[in-house]
């Protein structure tokens, strides 16, 4: 698996995460019924882990950056910044401007028609921090 499909996995199960509540036991078991196993299934769970530890610091990144509250940011694109934000402001394991590629990539795959604008537009925000 390739560090593209990594990351739509994590923002499937942020996503998911954040409608049904899901623990990281039921994540796992997720994972297993597709077939993701070994590094893929632990570079998964890490960065799935390390968003709900830092969820707060994360989301204050979110609503200082945002023109929005965040409880009307559609949930696919709340779990695609956070990922990203994740990646290059909490953990520094990706570059920057990697991750915010991926992440406008995943929302022009994942989510509305415009949300990729909202989302770089944020990310860079982010990044000037």
């Amino acid at each position: 698996m390739n560090r593209t499909e990594t990351r739509e996995w994590i923002v499937k199960i942020l996503y998911e995460m954040s409608i049904n509540d899901l623990s990281c036991h039921n994540v796992e078991k997720a994972l297993d019924y597709h077939g993701i196993d070994g590094e893929d299934k632990e570079n998964i769970l890490e960065v799935v882990e390390g968003v709900k530890d830092n969820i707060e610091e994360i989301d204050e990144y979110i609503e200082k950056n945002s023109n929005v509250p965040l409880s009307i940011i559609l949930l696919v694109d709340l779990a695609i910044l956070r990922t990203s934000i994740y990646e290059f402001k909490i953990s520094e394991t990706i570059p920057t401007s990697v991750s915010i590629n991926e992440a406008v990539e995943i929302s022009k795959k994942f989510s509305n028609g415009q949300s990729y604008k909202f989302i770089n537009g944020l990310l860079s925000s982010v990044e000037k921090q």
